[in-house]
């Protein structure tokens, strides 16, 4: 046994190391990017790349940034909104709150070293934040840096550092602060770009930045403001950044410097500027009640994921106490927490290592509670049937070796045949076509599969050893020799009792006999029987009595349950409409994101509008190919993968008819709020016909250098001017072209739908795919009226759309294949129909029980709920399948075996139940909805489950469960 525990333990170890290792990031999908719609979406977006960001081919070159903290990385900004409950943010009182809480920020640890700087700042300056109390502090002088101070009407130029001290400027004075405030309200709400001046346009810019949609330009009055910090590389120590991403996965240096450097930032975040936030809005909040601070940026996420990685701690903790309570040892509690948390690291390795995977999803983190549960359930049954085999005849409990034997082959065919249905519900989830999915199944699958194989190595060794050499050590390392030590309970005396009747001899031909030849009893050799624990004599005593005498009450009440719930799930179990959320709604989090979209979204007049396409040029059939990179990299929008053109020309007067068809139609069937929309090839001709420029009729290279002038000219009538491309990068997202040599070879435009972006009850699945539809009939409409074909349309939520069927088929189709697999399980370990039949049909009745329970929490199916219901078989098969096997062990009638079978199994079931529970009360604690609801799905999975297991299958089995020797099956090649 020892050397079975060294080599198994430092094999494990060894691996876990080299996972634990390896730089795998954090990273989500969530799509099924083999659909050809979620394909045509995506090929939209790498031909909009390139036609935003260069003339020729799809790279865009640029050049590393090498002066310290002056780059500012998209999306590394923090920001911070504050609330106005009395809706006046701009009051004197609000306006010292926000200033005390820019302040404090800025002076947070190690801010210094990572904000933004411009050209020419010392060491230790930080550029002004973007905020409402820079408006008040700028100021007329006669520097051209504060040529706008002096349009604005202020007194006095801003500094850009982080000593500026915003109240010299007179905060407190409104007087002083009225005239920019009225300015910036009025101008800002521009959106004429035409005829606004540098001046006003920068003020539209800092309004929607700065103050919230609810702004009263006449009273000022106001509930929301917002400061925004930017963050600058490359930090100190490092030479540049922004060296462009890897190709084929072989990073250069200065690109794994890039990625140092972005590491560096956001551990900063999560640990320094994280804390300081929280401590700085208790602060604020404290100090004045009518202000409220939210803020959003780096390592949010990742700070509040740590925070509740830290719960698997107190999980691991209660889990440990209920080992040690059972097993009655430390030294087994130890052994068995090493083998139970040494899987998720071995099913890293295979991911990381064998499969070569770089990515991981937030879902992994799950498997950390699901296997506390699975491992320690596994070792219940073996510690207890190692027990109970010194309470069997002599011939078993006679030697450490035939107590092990049969203790061993008693628990390593249950331990199997539930691992292997766990195991396969897992290896459904991993064909699914999602990602994040898949990369849960293959990891959780492969966990349960080492926990296996190390408790029938390791956990049996451990067991030998503590049997061996130490069951006589340390008496505080034993809960019930503790208690023994109390006065109290020392007269309680040894845990015998007065031999009765010597037990029915086993058959002949059953495996007992063969244990040993003289069938001697241990009651018949000592005179004294040795009791059960008091919960196997319960389970076996008046609980079995309970279950037999009321069988078929039990068994109305199941029926009518079973009925009832699965009615009711089939009506109302539906597919989800909204992305699941990160947080509950009461956290301040998912308020700030609330906030943020409603108040600082796009569109200043309320809503974000949701742009969708019509574009020319691409494979119908196969738009988009990914490239070679990998799904969460698409999903980031790291790469855009690459588009699949097809050669058909495109003509301006056909592209130009084909948008006003699709407009049009899109308009009859009420699904667009407005009369315009942007095609390039309406303003191409306004253009032309200011040119004098004759382009009906033009193809091949000079229609390409007619577009290609059009696009290149700023000249007073060209369309830099007329669209305002230059500014207004909107209008050239929406709508371009590709051209070759001698044709235009790709072309866009976007429509106006009815989505709203800051919405959700938009998003239900119902409306997406109602666009869709009238999106695919306007589509029609287009090609017909301009001869155009292969056509594609698109909208920014087609990934999400197609996802919420995948999860409804996914959840569908992998509980059809574990529920296959754990009746080809239990058919083949019990090898009897009826009991087969009989788990099957409690199986069925747990899983109808946890479907409604999801109805009745107001569930519907996201990607959460689909992997639930995925692995939901796999997991409520543990307790039936354990019951099953100890039933087709015992021997006399159903009455009999179904009395034996709880007296041996409950105990154990009860143990994997409490030690799942404590898992799941851990999660239950967690800010994070992945995990909350998570543990509450867990909780209803087993609850429904051992009350299923151990009442309804056992007064089934009480009822019409087969006879010893009755209903066996003889597979070919057994014995009979």
């Amino acid at each position: 046994p020892g050397v079975v525990m060294i080599t198994v333990g430092l094999i494990s170890v060894l691996l876990a190391s080299v996972a634990m290792s390896s730089d795998g990031e954090l990273a989500g999908s969530f799509t099924d990017l083999n659909d050809v719609t979620v394909k045509g979406m995506f090929g939209l977006n790498a031909a909009r790349m390139a036609w935003s960001g260069a003339e020729d081919g799809f790279e865009v070159e640029e050049e590393p940034v090498c002066t310290q903290q002056t780059m500012d990385p998209e999306g590394r900004g923090l920001h911070v909104i504050f609330k106005s409950a009395k809706g006046d943010i701009l009051s004197s009182s609000s306006l010292a709150s926000i200033d005390k809480a820019q302040q404090a920020i800025m002076e947070s640890t190690g801010f210094t070293d990572y904000c933004l700087m411009t050209e020419g700042m010392e060491e230790g300056s930080c550029a002004a934040a973007t905020s409402v109390l820079n408006v008040a502090a700028a100021a007329a002088t006669n520097d051209d840096s504060c040529y706008c101070a002096r349009a604005w009407g202020a007194t006095s130029c801003a500094a850009s550092d982080m000593e500026f001290d915003y109240a010299v400027v007179g905060i407190q004075d409104e007087d002083a602060r009225e005239a920019p405030f009225h300015h910036l309200c009025h101008n800002g709400s521009s959106v004429d770009y035409d005829s606004a001046d540098y001046c006003d346009m920068s003020l539209g810019i800092l309004r929607t930045q700065a103050m919230g949609r609810d702004w009263d330009c006449d009273t000022l009055a106001s509930g929301y403001a917002r400061t925004s910090f930017r963050f600058g590389m490359p930090l100190k120590g490092y030479d540049c950044y922004g060296h462009g991403d890897a190709e084929d996965d072989e990073m250069t240096k200065d690109q794994i410097k890039d990625e140092e450097q972005d590491e560096l930032m956001y551990d900063w975040a999560k640990l320094e500027l994280m804390p300081s936030l929280i401590s700085i809005k208790e602060d604020v909040e404290a100090s004045n009640s009518d202000v409220s601070m939210y803020f959003y940026g780096p390592s949010v996420i990742g700070y509040f994921l740590a925070q509740d990685l830290q719960y698997l701690s107190l999980s691991i903790c209660l889990v440990g106490m209920v080992l040690w309570i059972q097993t009655d040892s430390l030294w087994l509690t130890f052994c068995g927490l090493f083998e139970i948390l040494i899987s998720f690291p071995l099913g890293l390795f295979v991911w990381y290592i064998i499969l070569g995977e770089g990515y991981i999803t937030y879902l992994m983190y799950n498997g950390l509670f699901i296997i506390l549960g699975i491992g320690a359930d596994d070792i219940f049954v073996l510690v207890d049937a190692w027990k109970q085999s010194k309470l069997q005849p002599l011939h078993i409990s006679g030697s450490l070796e035939t107590r092990f034997a049969w203790a061993y082959n008693r628990a390593a065919s249950a331990m199997l045949a539930t691992s292997l249905t766990t195991c396969a519900a897992f290896a459904a989830c991993a064909f699914t076509p999602i990602w994040d999915i898949s990369c849960f199944g293959v990891v959780n699958g492969v966990m349960v599969l080492c926990d296996y194989l190390l408790v029938i190595t390791w956990l049996p060794a451990a067991i030998i050893i503590y049997e061996k050499y130490l069951v006589c050590c340390c008496p505080f390392c034993s809960p019930s020799k503790i208690v023994g030590l109390l006065p109290c309970c020392k007269s309680a005396g040894p845990k015998t009792a007065p031999a009765p009747d010597a037990k029915e001899a086993p058959p002949v031909d059953s495996d007992e006999s063969k244990a040993g030849e003289d069938g001697e009893t241990a009651v018949a050799s000592t005179g004294i029987a040795e009791q059960g624990r008091w919960l196997e004599r319960f389970f076996e005593g008046p609980f079995a009595d309970f279950i037999i005498a009321f069988r078929f009450q039990i068994l109305a009440v199941f029926g009518v349950l079973f009925v009832a719930s699965t009615g009711t799930w089939i009506a109302l179990l539906k597919a989800d409409s909204e992305a699941t959320a990160m947080f509950g709604e009461d956290h301040f989090y998912t308020q700030t994101m609330d906030i943020k979209a409603k108040e600082f979204g796009i569109s200043s007049g309320g809503g974000w509008p949701i742009m969708c396409t019509m574009h020319f040029g691409l494979d119908d059939s196969n738009p988009w190919d990914p490239n070679g990179a990998h799904p969460a990299e698409i999903n980031d929008g790291d790469t855009a993968g690459k588009p699949h053109f097809v050669k058909k020309e495109v003509t301006i007067e056909a592209f130009s008819t084909a948008c006003a068809a699709f407009h049009a139609k899109l308009d009859e069937l009420g699904e667009t709020p407005t009369i315009s929309y942007d095609c390039w090839t309406d303003d191409f001709i306004r253009w032309a016909d200011r040119r004098g420029i004759d382009y009906a009729g033009a193809t091949g290279s000079t229609l390409v250098g007619y577009v290609t002038d059009w696009r290149d000219d700023a000249g007073s009538g060209g369309w830099a001017n007329v669209t305002a491309m230059d500014e207004d990068g909107r209008y050239q997202e929406n709508t371009g072209f590709l051209v070759d040599s001698d044709s235009i070879t790709f072309s866009f435009a976007s429509f106006t739908s009815l989505m709203d972006a800051t919405n959700p009850n938009d998003f239900s699945f119902d409306n997406m795919w109602r666009v869709h539809d009238a999106l695919e009939l306007s589509l029609a409409a287009a090609e017909k009226a301009s001869g155009l074909s292969g056509g594609i349309q698109s909208c920014l939520f087609y990934d999400w759309m197609v996802a919420g069927r995948v999860f409804l088929r996914s959840a569908v189709e992998n509980t059809a294949i574990a529920l296959s697999i754990a009746l080809a399980v239990i058919l083949t370990m019990t090898k009897n129909w009826k009991v087969t039949l009989i788990s099957f049909a409690s199986l069925m009745c747990v899983l109808s029980f946890v479907f409604f329970l999801m109805v009745a929490a107001g569930w519907k199916i996201n990607v959460l709920e689909s992997i639930d219901i995925s692995i939901a078989s796999g997991m409520a098969v543990d307790f039936v399948l354990h019951l099953a096997h100890s039933y087709n062990h015992q021997h006399g009638n159903s009455e009999q075996r179904t009395r034996s079978a709880l007296g041996e199994m409950g105990i154990s079931i009860l143990s994997g139940f409490g030690t799942t529970m404590f898992a799941c009360c851990a999660l239950f604690m967690t800010q994070l909805l992945w995990f909350k609801l998570f543990g509450c799905f867990i909780a209803m999975l087993i609850c429904s489950s051992v009350c299923t297991a151990m009442i309804g299958m056992m007064a089934l089995l009480a009822a019409f469960g087969p006879d010893e020797g009755e209903a066996v099956i003889n597979f070919p090649g057994t014995k009979k």
